[in-house]
């Protein structure tokens, strides 16, 4: 079955309370998606944490000039592409054990 994949960057920690640095990437959250054909989907993500005692002043890029596409890298290289790959794995399993007549609850308001 086909798979479509999303990976959102959904939030950031930009401030370190404790040091009260600003403007600084400490943790950045995601999620992936994997979608199937019958539009049946399933999510996994996790945060990823940055060590921001060790910020090197040459290559410093101020918070408002990072992309998405950064954050994505970033993220990726911080947890690893078989981490990634293992997450896609559990979410494929979780997908194609899913009934055909499979519907998402709604949220009630």
């Amino acid at each position: 079955m086909t798979f479509t994949w999303t990976f959102e960057i959904i939030d950031l920690v930009p401030f370190n309370i404790n040091s009260r640095q600003r403007d600084i990437i400490k943790q950045v959250g995601y999620v992936i998606r994997g979608t199937d054909s019958r539009g049946h989907y399933s999510e996994a993500g996790g945060a990823a944490m940055f060590d921001d005692n060790t910020v090197i002043a040459d290559s410093y890029t101020s918070i408002e000039d990072i992309s998405n596409e950064d954050l994505k890298n970033w993220v990726t290289a911080k947890i690893g592409a078989e981490r990634i790959q293992e997450m896609k794995d559990e979410i494929t399993a979780t997908v194609n054990s899913l009934p055909d007549d499979w519907v998402v609850a709604p949220i009630e308001e």
